[in-house]
């Protein structure tokens, strides 16, 4: 039977890095400090990224008891709204005097909203800092484990 291409290389050929690899492993043996501030860099971001995860949970837990406080100081004030309605109803002379505290504790009410919405803003922002530095440390893991994988062909 005949071929048209080349015979394979034997075994022993292939199991040799190919020429594109040996700048590399050359690079790699010759300075394995770039090896070891990688591991440093990784070490580091590590820790940031570990410190930054704890921040958020503590965050993510103060939000939570804030947005507690916001749907109960929001269900008394539409409590309020209902009483006023009855109050107006009934033609109580109270009503525009009750009826303009109730707008100021609307007020309150919106204004509070809207710096839960602010912190909101930041935490969302700081989960995409977290992001970020999981994408470093993922990025120079993955590196390293290039740099061990050519040290092992």
């Amino acid at each position: 039977m005949t071929t048209t291409g080349p015979h394979p290389p034997p075994y022993a050929e292939t199991a040799s890095p190919a020429p594109a690899h040996a700048p590399a492993l050359a690079s790699t043996a010759s300075n394995p400090t770039l090896i070891e501030e990688q591991i440093s860099q990784a070490e580091e971001i590590s820790a940031q990224r570990d410190k930054k995860q704890l921040e958020l949970d503590e965050e993510r837990s103060q939000i939570k008891e804030v947005r507690l406080e916001i749907d109960e100081e929001y269900s008394l004030v539409e409590e309020l709204y209902l009483w006023l309605k009855e109050l107006h109803s009934g033609g109580s002379g109270q009503y525009p005097r009750l009826q303009k505290h109730y707008f100021e504790l609307r007020n309150l009410y919106w204004k509070r909203q809207y710096k839960y919405d602010q912190r909101m803003l930041q935490f969302s922002q700081d989960k995409v800092q977290l992001s970020q530095l999981d994408c470093q440390h993922t990025k120079l893991e993955l590196q390293l484990s290039l740099h061990y994988s050519r040290d092992w062909q």
